[in-house]
């Protein structure tokens, strides 16, 4: 009886160390996105880049709706898109280290419904999620 004692309990540190990892994981690839991107998109030289290309090409791409929607400039609607980018790659973190849950799923198809911001951003990049975060989010919606 003490061997399935000491069997379970090393069962249950093997699964506590797989959720810390999963977490720790989690944290590491958000602190590394935010690093990178961070430092581009704060940095004095976007509003030139984005001027260039504007003039160059036209606005085009989904931050034209947020310009035109919100009255944001570009250099404001590219930075609110990377925040809520921030918030969604952490909600899909969270997702992932939780098991794939179906209240995260119910929560954020929640905020969709209430934020215009969060459905344009989502409607326009879903594609570059885990596919199964999309279904869950996209059944709960």
């Amino acid at each position: 009886m003490a061997n399935v004692g000491v069997l379970a309990g090393i069962l249950f540190l093997a699964i506590e160390i797989q959720q810390n990892n999963n977490l720790l994981e989690r944290d590491i690839t958000l602190s590394n996105q935010d690093v990178i991107n961070g430092q581009f998109i704060n940095s004095e030289y976007l509003p030139g880049i984005l001027t260039k290309i504007n003039e160059a090409t036209g606005q085009s791409g989904f931050d034209v709706q947020y310009i035109e929607e919100f009255g944001l400039t570009q250099v404001e609607a590219t930075r609110w898109i990377r925040f809520i980018n921030q918030q969604w790659r952490q909600n899909e973190a969270n997702w992932v280290a939780l098991g794939g849950s179906e209240e995260i799923c119910r929560a954020l198809a929640s905020s969709l419904r209430r934020g215009r911001d969060h459905q344009i951003y989502w409607d326009n990049r879903q594609e570059g999620y885990n596919p199964e975060f999309v279904e869950c989010v996209e059944n709960a919606r």
